[in-house]
C-alpha cells in the first residue's frame, strides 16, 4: 500500500502570532474603552472612522499589495 503524507503547515507560527496579537487585543480593548469613558461617542466614532483609512492603507502598502488593491478598485465586479 501506498501510505499517504500529510502536507506539513508552515504557517503554524505565523498563525499562533496571529491569533496572539488578536487575543491581546481583545484583551486590551475594555481598558482603551475605559480610557475614552469621557469622550462622549459621536467624537470617538468619527476619529476611528477616519483613521482606519489611512492606517489600512499603510498595512496594504507595507504588505507590497498597492497593485491588487488599485486592480480590485477599478474592476466594478
Amino acid at each position: 500500500m501506498t501510505e499517504i503524507s500529510t502536507p506539513k503547515n508552515e504557517d503554524t507560527l505565523r498563525g499562533f502570532g496571529f491569533a496572539l496579537s488578536a487575543y491581546l487585543m481583545w484583551g486590551f480593548l475594555p481598558l482603551y474603552m475605559k480610557l475614552l469613558s469621557h469622550i462622549p461617542a459621536w467624537e470617538v466614532v468619527p476619529h476611528r472612522i477616519i483613521w482606519s483609512l489611512p492606517l489600512a492603507a499603510a498595512v496594504v502598502w507595507a504588505m507590497g499589495l498597492m497593485t491588487e488593491l488599485w486592480a480590485a478598485i477599478r474592476n466594478r465586479r
